[in-house]
Parts: structure tokens; sequence; C-alpha cells
């Protein structure tokens, strides 16, 4: 009889993973889980393959209006003279955490197009195969040569790979993806991350940052209750049981996952929580969690305009601009 490969330990743990797991659970920290939801599947439909599930949404985004909306927010942005005038001189673009080939062909590339003096593309994200990839991609469809690397761009300024006239794109509102506990603020942490794009860029330079301004609370519960955006959420906690981490009798099948959403702090809470009560090891350490119990998964922050130019001001940004149309925004923002 050939065993479910959900209950086989791995011999190699992450020991971040682990960490950041054991936080979860004893809620350490909250809503930091993100980062973890694009494992790789080791086999067809292995729901710790949380990657497979963000690609599944790409092809069928239902009510989730992210992906669709930045689409459309780039395409007529681009139709606006003062953002078209601000690509001209540019010789190198930067981009951070590509996408996949929709978001490459849709947003980039048009990026590339409207750059009649683009020199270079340089791709910075944090697994090099995928940075890899987007340059390819890019290189065939325009001629520019690649410069793919591996960073960790959200923790650390990047570094320009050529000088001269730089944007910086970063797509997909990604800029929301910040841990917080329930109504937690996002401002001090979007400062400091827009700081660190800030430094790695030469005065004159300007980044081109997507955001996701919906305000709707409604709307965005909708959007992230998609039945693959859930099993995504979810598969941080198969992957754990998969890799040992969490105990034999810990049952992932046995959680849920629900967006709350935080007016105040423009905050959708991926909460996760039991649907029976839970008793497992986690690392060793004995847990308890009752029905119902809600933990923070991830966030996805919402901005208004006033809230992206306040923090990119605060950030070191000399100038900055909002081109928005629909629910997704885009901040130019020049150093």
């Amino acid at each position: 009889m050939i065993s479910n490969p959900l209950f086989k330990y791995s011999p190699h743990i992450d020991p971040e993973f682990q960490d950041d797991i054991v936080a979860l659970f004893l809620e350490k920290y909250h809503g930091h889980m993100e980062k973890w939801e694009y494992a790789t599947p080791r086999y067809n439909g292995d729901p710790a393959g949380g990657i497979s599930f963000w690609t599944e949404l790409i092809k069928n985004p239902g009510n989730y209006y992210l992906i669709e909306g930045d689409l459309y927010n780039v395409r007529q942005s681009l139709r606006d003279h003062r953002f078209v005038e601000k690509l001209q001189n540019i010789k190198h673009l930067i981009e951070l955490g590509p996408g996949c080939a929709k978001s490459l062909s849709q947003k980039t590339l048009r990026i590339v197009k409207s750059s009649p003096n683009l020199k270079s593309y340089q791709v910075i994200d944090g697994t090099y195969d995928v940075a890899y990839n987007a340059g390819n991609f890019i290189a065939k469809h325009s001629g520019l040569s690649p410069i793919a690397e591996a960073h960790d761009f959200i923790q650390q300024p990047f570094v320009k790979a050529e000088k001269g006239p730089s944007a910086l794109i970063l797509w997909g509102g990604s800029i929301g993806n910040f841990s917080g506990s329930m109504g937690e603020s996002p401002f001090t942490k979007l400062v400091k991350q827009l700081h660190n794009f800030q430094q790695g860029l030469e005065n004159g330079d300007f980044a081109i940052i997507s955001f996701d301004g919906e305000q709707d609370g409604e709307r965005v519960k909708d959007a992230y209750k998609e039945e693959s955006l859930k099993r995504q959420v979810l598969s941080v906690l198969f992957k754990a049981r998969r890799d040992g981490i969490l105990s034999s009798d810990f049952n992932p099948y046995m959680w849920n996952n629900e967006p709350v959403w935080i007016k105040e702090t423009g905050q959708c809470c991926h909460t996760i929580y039991p649907i029976i009560d839970q008793t497992f090891k986690v690392a060793g350490i004995d847990i308890f969690v009752p029905e119902g119990k809600r933990l923070i998964s991830n966030n996805s922050y919402k901005y208004t305009p006033e809230l992206m130019i306040a923090a990119a001001s605060m950030a070191g940004f000399s100038s900055t601009d909002i081109y928005q149309h629909g629910p997704m925004g885009l901040l130019v923002a020049q150093r």
C-alpha cells in the first residue's frame, strides 16, 4: 500500500520556517507566514505546494480583483502623458519580485516598450530561478541583456547593477503584505520598506510601486474567499506537518481559513482556525488551540493615496505622484 505523502517526515527542516511556525502557534508574531505560501509541490495535488494554488488563482481569479485590476491600471496609466514622460530617459529597469508570464508580458514588457532609451533589465527575487526565468522572458521579447540575482530585497536595500537614470518596479500590491496583529497600523513598516527601496536608488531615479487602494470591506473579503487562495494560506500547515515540525496527531484538514477586514487600518487579516479542539506538538512544544480560535497567518493591507504619499515622503522620496484607475494604484516616487 502506498502511504500518503503528507505523513512522511522530511529529513531536512528549514530552521527559519520552524521558528516561524512555532511563533505562529505561540502567538509570538502575527501575520508573518506569507513568504512560506509559495512552496513547490512534491506531487500532483500536494496540499503543501502553495505555488500551485497561486497559479490556479492567476488562471481563474474569480472575485480576486487584484490581478486584473493591476493590469488595467498599468494600461490606463501608460495612456497618461505625464507617466509616459517619466519613462523616456530611463536607461536601467529594476524589477523586484517578478510575477508570472502574464504579469511580465502585460505589465513589465509594456514598461520596457515605453522606455525608448532603456539599456538593461535587472531582476531581483528571493529565489534565483524565478529571477533567471523572468530575465530570460524579458530578454526574449525585448533583446535586453538581463541581470538576474537572488536577494532579500524586503529586509535589505538592493544594489543597482548599472549606473544611470533608473526606475524600480514592484507589481501586484505585494507592498501590502506586512506582518502585524489585528488592528495594527502598517504605516511604520511601509515607511521602512519604501526607505529600503529609496536607499537602493540614486538621485533622480524613481520607484513605480503598485498598491491596493480598495476600501470596500465586503469586496476585499470576497476577493480573499476564493478557494485556491484559501488553500494557499492553509498550505503552510500542510508543509509544517509534512516536514515533521508539527506532530503526527496534528491534522491540517481540521483547519479553516477566513479573511477578517479591519476598516480602521485598511487591513485584511488572513486568519486560520481549527474547526474542532486541537492538541498537538510543534517542535516538541505542547500546544492546545480551542475550536474557532483565530491565528493571523498573514495580512493584506490596503492603502489610500494620501497614506502612500505620506509614507513615501517620510521614506525620503523628493516627489510623489499617484496614478489610480479602479481599486489598484501606482505610486511613482522620485528620489
